[in-house]
């Protein structure tokens, strides 16, 4: 059986309790190919951090975003 491990920890991705605490329409520094409709070096974008349940410690960020408002 397959089990998904959290990058750089050993903590199993199996009905682990966790908090996500999502920050919306943040301006966060673009990364990848540049968009050819926009001079901006930002996007606008949800931030999310992924929380332990059980201790509160920080797993993981992740993000997403367009460079629309």
């Amino acid at each position: 059986m397959y089990k998904l491990k959290l990058p750089e920890s050993d903590i199993i991705l199996k009905d682990y309790p966790v908090w996500i605490v999502t920050f919306n329409g943040v301006n966060l520094l673009r990364s990848g190919p540049k968009q050819s409709n926009t001079n901006s070096a930002t996007v606008y974008a949800d931030k999310n951090v992924v929380i332990d349940a059980n201790n509160g410690v920080e797993l993981e960020t992740f993000s997403y975003g367009s460079s629309l408002k």
